[in-house]
């Protein structure tokens, strides 16, 4: 809609493709276009004459450190293989080296005293490999671990590009830079990473669940760096609110989150409203076939960066702990382990809304200062949450899925999961809040006979970051294995294997069974007695074992949270 059309000499010059010529054109172009009323014959040759518009081309701004070009190929070969720095792709071979220092950047000074006020000493495995790369004007597919400093790899270079721009061309108006996030707490912490240099720039969040005309009147200012879900950005674009033509360094952070999300057509609409010659950085935790296909259709000759391994692995200074109870009992576990921790920042992820809210009710009359965060809160709530919780005016986060990701607070030490979730990916993303940047942290996770189904996954998670792994735990990854296997070749009309073959007649459940007194005759609550009816007298183990009344039940009845798309 509106993206300026390639427009080249070879184009045919006809009635059909003036209006399109006239809107390529330079202002002055478009003037004497309109007032002349040339003819077909005449625009060719004025145009000729004048020259169309020069494509934007991305230029290097890199300027290599003398430390570091005299490094030998030894120190920095030895350099990437103990920080587990692999390079691939098309453009490998015009990598350049990394860095070792701070100073070895050459950042400008408005960036580098940004980073002394900040204390800031040598940089992340990943920033040391990419700030070269993406100076230099490359485009790149970073997979990187959660925590390892991947919001600062992509804005510093972005901020020289820009000053740089500006300095080139003052008539440069923003946005200049898009940076795409999954979430909205992804994206406000984005956000709060520029601001550190907010005396150079001016950025611009824009996400679902607060004012669009309060966005809008931002987005007419023209921000420099506009940071966004794709969902609210493309209600902008469409409405005409903002326009991308002149974006020429977009980011996809978290891409694989993104299209999990279902926001590939999203991502790929607004791609295609961005300045013809830009420089791409695509970030993920894991490189599936989506983002690969996503990374050949918009980055062409990349590079590869990988720090770590291409699958989704833990941090290795995150100490993992486990404890095996019942669904019972996994309320006094959590208070007897808060209690251990003293007054330090804990992180609880919960599967549902109403666990999250009842849990904390429960923990603030334990005399715990908590606050629960999830779907059903509004944005300022959200916001108000959040501010708590970094301040210190709360000590504990309750929160669903919605936390997993995007979250930075860089002083949580402990990280709870007092219902775990049922895949290994969001595991291993929940445990990534606390350890961030190169610290350690502690991951207490509660396992019942529930979490069978995820027991086999997290076996190789801890084996992998050499963690010590429960008996219990080996116990419920086995009986794991043995059940999927008696799914998969149990006969298909329902009956039971019984000795070395199939019984003809299925299992029934006939007046013998309910004659036995078999407590699940009903789907009620076993009472001691009917004559001494009580509301909290029911037999406990009835209750435990998913009766028709129970809490379990009820819970797995209850819509599970959704990611917000807007």
């Amino acid at each position: 809609m509106f993206l300026r059309p390639a427009i080249s000499h070879h184009l045919c010059f006809n009635e059909a493709t003036k209006p399109f010529l006239f809107w390529a054109c330079s202002f002055r172009q478009q003037h004497v276009l309109g007032s002349a009323q040339l003819s077909t014959e005449n625009v060719k040759s004025f145009l000729d004459e004048e020259g169309l518009p020069e494509k934007k081309k991305i230029k290097n701004y890199y300027v290599p450190h003398p430390d570091v070009l005299a490094r030998s190929e030894e120190e920095i070969l030895k350099f990437r293989n103990e920080n587990e720095i692999k390079i691939k792709g098309k453009g490998k071979e015009s990598v350049p080296r990394p860095i070792f220092k701070l100073e070895e950047t050459n950042f400008p000074s408005y960036i580098m005293d940004k980073f002394r006020a900040q204390n800031f000493t040598d940089p992340t495995p990943i920033q040391s490999q990419s700030w070269p790369i993406a100076l230099q004007g490359d485009n790149m597919v970073g997979i990187a671990r959660t925590g390892s400093g991947k919001t600062l790899a992509y804005l510093a270079p972005s901020i020289v590009r820009m000053k740089e721009e500006k300095q080139e061309n003052p008539r440069a108006r923003g946005p200049l830079t898009l940076v795409l996030a999954p979430t909205r707490e992804l994206a406000l912490q984005i956000q709060s990473v520029s601001h550190m240099f907010r005396d150079s720039i001016n950025s611009v969040a824009v996400y679902g669940g607060t004012s669009r005309n309060v966005q809008a009147s931002n987005l007419y200012e023209k921000p420099d760096i506009i940071i966004a879900t794709p969902g609210r950005l493309l209600d902008f674009l469409r409405s005409q609110v903002v326009r991308l033509d002149q974006c020429s360094y977009i980011v996809l952070d978290e891409a694989d989150r993104m299209l999990d999300m279902g926001f590939e057509p999203q991502i790929r609409e607004i791609m295609d409203q961005t300045e013809s010659e830009k420089q791409v950085l695509m970030w993920s935790a894991t490189w599936p076939e989506e983002i690969q296909s996503l990374a050949e259709d918009y980055l062409q000759d990349y590079v590869h960066l990988i720090v770590g391994s291409e699958d989704l692995t833990a941090n290795p200074n995150i100490k993992q702990i486990l404890k095996f109870c019942t669904p019972f009992d996994r309320v006094f576990s959590l208070i007897e382990f808060l209690k251990s921790t003293g007054k330090e920042k804990s992180l609880i992820f919960t599967e549902s809304k109403r666990m999250a809210d009842d849990l904390k009710n429960i923990l603030y009359k334990k005399g715990f200062r908590t606050s629960a965060l999830h779907g059903d809160k509004s944005q300022l709530a959200r916001e108000t949450i959040l501010r708590d919780f970094r301040d210190g005016r709360t000590q504990i986060l309750i929160a669903t899925e919605i936390a997993a990701r995007g979250l930075d607070v860089n002083d949580i030490e402990f990280v709870i999961n007092f219902e775990l979730p049922k895949t290994i990916d969001s595991y291993i993303h929940r445990i990534g809040r606390t350890a961030r940047h190169e610290k350690k942290g502690t991951a207490f996770s509660l396992i019942t006979d529930e979490d069978k189904p995820i027991a086999k996954d997290l076996v190789n998670v801890l084996r992998k970051s050499n963690q010590e792994i429960p008996e219990q735990l080996l116990n419920l990854a086995k009986d794991s294995v043995r059940i999927s296997f008696r799914n998969r070749y149990a006969p298909r009309d329902g009956s039971m294997r019984s000795g070395s073959s199939f019984s003809k007649k299925p299992f029934r459940r006939d007046d013998s069974y309910y004659a036995r007194g078999n407590r699940y005759q009903s789907g009620r609550r076993n009472f001691d007695s009917e004559d001494s009816f009580d509301r909290g007298s029911y037999d406990r183990k009835s209750f435990d074992r998913g009766s028709g009344d129970s809490y379990r039940n009820r819970q797995q009845r209850r819509p599970k949270d959704d990611d917000d798309l807007w």
